[in-house]
């Protein structure tokens, strides 16, 4: 059934990874009045998709053989469905080095903090981290994670404020979507750690070859 939140527009991002896996992240916008005009939804995702790009090519070796697929730009009723949507792909590719280093799966996390506490009050983002560097504990290094935090936020604040110059006057917020009130909660912070996580998604693509050990019971 569809779980009720509020309208808001929907920014998510798209990747092929290795193995035929596919990436993706998203995050949420307010917008004054609901919503993205369907004419300049387009407009939206193709200056989304420039951001994103931006993002990937201020750290491909972290991303490692990461592949940017597109941007989709969505519109998101009451209920949870999307409306109308649009996506484009970057004006120009970028993909990350062959070499890499960590597991399928290997994420670092992005937390999109409001001002309300507990889960209900903060969303997460995965980005690919394929080719993460690591430290002493088995940690991303302070420089490493904070270069990382700059570009993501740039790209997200960024998107944000492309946004807001299409929909003028309407003001457009970062914000984290709930099914309990207040359905929509300002991002007040971004935060991201030193420690890489999973960015848990079937693993059908991703064909295993395995061994058998037979216990003759």
């Amino acid at each position: 059934m569809p779980v009720p939140t509020a309208p808001h527009t929907r920014v998510t991002f798209v990747g092929a990874l290795p193995g035929g896996e596919i990436w993706s992240s998203r995050f949420a916008l307010s917008i004054a009045g609901g919503s993205i005009g369907v004419g300049l939804l387009q407009q939206a995702a193709t200056l989304a998709a420039a951001r994103a790009r931006t993002w990937i090519a201020a750290g491909t070796a972290f991303w490692g053989p990461c592949t940017l697929t597109a941007a989709v730009v969505a519109n998101v009723d009451i209920n949870g469905q999307i409306i109308d949507q649009a996506q484009a792909a970057p004006a120009t590719p970028v993909t990350g080095p062959a070499a890499q280093v960590q597991t399928h799966q290997t994420a670092c996390v992005l937390t999109l903090q409001t001002q309300t506490p507990g889960p209900r009050g903060r969303g997460r983002m995965y980005q690919p981290a394929l080719g993460a560097p690591l430290v002493a504990g088995g940690r991303l290094g302070a420089a490493t994670r904070d270069s990382m935090l700059a570009a993501a936020a740039a790209c997200l604040v960024g998107v944000r404020d492309d946004v807001a110059a299409l929909v003028v006057p309407a003001p457009t917020l970062l914000v984290v979507s709930s099914t309990v009130g207040p359905a929509l909660r300002s991002v007040t912070r971004i935060r991201c750690g030193d420690v890489l996580d999973t960015q848990r998604r079937r693993r059908d693509s991703l064909a295993e070859q395995y061994a058998t050990f037979v216990t003759g019971q």
